[in-house]
């Protein structure tokens, strides 16, 4: 397939700019042995609609990089490609870590 050249794009909105910029540079992150989330799928954690983070890619010293499907199961030190909003990688990197997205207590 064919794609446009940048004369032929038509110009980003600011909306559009402004989307681009909150989200940032990917950011990595690494899985401690501690971390709730070793032994669990992404699926299983459901990082993406948890938190609005996106895991890009997994690095695992024993195979390199792998494009996540989702049902790979996390193990302690494997590094996480993250992507989103500054809140929404601060939300995943918490739920990595302890199993919950925000750090309010559940109601009772």
């Amino acid at each position: 397939s064919v794609s446009p050249s940048k004369d032929d794009r038509p110009p980003m909105g600011n909306d559009v700019q402004r989307f681009l910029a909150d989200l940032g540079e990917p950011k990595p992150v690494r899985l401690s042995s501690d971390c709730a989330a070793v032994g669990k799928t992404l699926v299983a954690l459901d990082v993406r609609g948890a938190t609005g983070a996106t895991v890009l890619a997994i690095a695992r010293d024993s195979v390199g990089a792998i494009v996540p499907t989702g049902r790979e199961i996390l193990c302690a030190d494997d590094v996480l490609v993250l992507a989103g909003t500054h809140q929404a990688v601060a939300d995943a990197r918490r739920l990595l870590n302890t199993g919950r997205a925000t750090s309010v207590a559940p109601a009772e």
